[in-house]
């Protein structure tokens, strides 16, 4: 893919953590247990609802917590 470029990164956490919310999200470490308290939290198979009871999908929120973690010059 000639042009693209392509950021490797770890998404430990990227989940759980509420973009909505600004939550800070851990660089996953083995053997060291992060005692983090996430904001928000997945209701169901594709819905997340933030701190203030907002909804947004899972996938939606997962993803701009990639970005967040790899790319944050792109938000």
């Amino acid at each position: 893919m000639v042009g693209i470029k392509v950021i490797i990164t770890e998404e430990s956490y990227t989940s759980k953590a509420s973009f909505i919310d600004n939550d800070l999200i851990p660089v996953y470490k083995k053997g060291k247990k992060n005692q983090v308290t996430f904001s928000g939290k997945r209701v169901k198979r594709g819905l997340y609802r933030t701190a203030s009871k907002g909804l947004i999908n899972a996938d939606v929120n997962g993803a701009l917590n990639i970005m967040k973690k790899a790319a944050p010059f792109c938000l």
